[in-house]
């Protein structure tokens, strides 16, 4: 048996090898990329709102957004910028390459999935060893995704099976639960304007105009988490009240009151406060702080400019809805 055969076999497994062997002889003369698996190989990666049709033989990476193939040390890696796809995509020009003393091989705008992006291969060295790099750039006006494999140089095969991989990749905004899915509890955001933006960590951040920080003239978003409690100096309130005015984006809180409160079996504080943004705009805060013990604490907290009418009421009815997976 040839040897490219053998290593079609070893990369997508028994049940494919005879078929891409079949258009690979039809296609010497020709670059030619093999079909990835049907939609049921089709897998999420959270909190990149993207999917992709994983190829035979790779796993979820513990280390990073993304896949793994052990075998041959090759990966495939998901990124996501809050800024928009235009503008990062202006950034990544031959000319700026060149100023990185980076080798760009390819370069060329496509469409994946039916979404514009654009598509660079480069030349790659992982620990003295020659590897190539192809990468997919996508997004919208909100947020930019990169994909980016990585395969040893020598690997044609496994280099052709990546890109069809790349060529895969759905980015849907729409997905939500590409990141609910992945945080330790559920917050219901029906019946308001605010919806899932960023997933960070074993949290959540939610704006209505896609923006986090938001730029919307109301400055109304809500963040929701859980986190580690290292500060247990004195009682629990002033441990709640530290723990909100901690928190990026809540600034200079003044007027405020605290008002003991019960979700989900958990007990905390709730906190009705004014303040100003950086920027002066005055500022309303409404947040709450459920201990899950002395270690750690579920924070939900919602902040809208003083003249923007509803949020409070938009915060409070989301944080009651939390409850724990």
């Amino acid at each position: 048996m040839p040897s490219f055969i053998v290593r079609i076999k070893h990369y997508v497994g028994e049940t494919r090898y005879k078929w891409l062997a079949l258009l690979l002889f039809h296609a010497l003369s020709v670059q030619s990329f093999p079909v990835l698996p049907t939609e049921n190989d089709r897998q999420s990666v959270a909190g990149t709102w993207c999917s992709i049709e994983v190829p035979q033989g790779w796993v979820p990476s513990k280390k990073w957004r993304g896949f793994e193939h052990d075998s041959s040390g090759s990966s495939l890696l998901f990124s996501l910028q809050g800024s928009d796809f235009e503008s990062n995509k202006k950034v990544l020009t031959v000319e700026n390459f060149k100023k990185q003393g980076v080798k760009l091989l390819e370069s060329r705008e496509l469409l994946v999935q039916g979404r514009p992006a654009m598509f660079y291969r480069f030349d790659h060295d992982r620990k003295g060893k020659p590897f190539i790099k192809q990468m997919v750039l996508m997004g919208d006006q909100y947020r930019t995704v990169s994909v980016s494999a990585f395969c040893p140089a020598s690997d044609s095969v496994l280099i052709n099976i990546t890109y069809a991989a790349l060529m895969s990749v759905k980015y849907d905004p729409a997905d939500y639960a590409n990141l609910t899915d992945e945080v330790p509890f559920q917050l219901s955001f029906e019946g308001t304007d605010l919806r899932p933006v960023i997933l960070q960590g074993n949290g959540l951040a939610y704006a209505a105009d896609g923006y986090f920080p938001t730029r919307s003239k109301d400055k109304a978003s809500f963040i929701a988490g859980r986190f580690s409690l290292n500060d247990t100096i004195g009682d629990l309130q002033s441990v709640a009240i530290r723990k909100i005015k901690a928190i990026n984006g809540v600034d200079s809180l003044a007027a405020f009151n605290v008002e003991p409160v019960i979700i989900d079996s958990l007990s905390g504080f709730v906190l009705r406060a004014q303040g100003a943004f950086p920027d002066g705009t005055p500022q309303q805060v409404y947040a709450v702080v459920l201990f899950a013990d002395r270690t750690q604490v579920f924070i939900l907290a919602g902040m809208a400019s003083s003249k923007a009418n509803g949020y409070p009421a938009a915060f409070q009815k989301m944080a009651a809805s939390f409850k724990r997976r």
